[in-house]
């Protein structure tokens, strides 16, 4: 599976291992959206905001 330039990518903060976009929360009234990530290393999951 290759990841296209559109496809947002991210290192892991524990292991420095390549995370997995699992999903996308869409914005709420003042929040932004937000981007959840799996590193399939060590299992942590993480969300960034957009």
């Amino acid at each position: 599976m290759t990841q296209t330039s559109d496809t947002p990518s991210r290192k892991c903060d524990l292991c420095a291992g390549e995370m997995k976009l699992l999903g996308r929360l869409p914005r709420r009234a003042n929040q932004t959206q937000r981007l959840v990530f799996r590193c399939s290393a060590c299992d942590n999951v993480i969300q960034e905001q957009t």
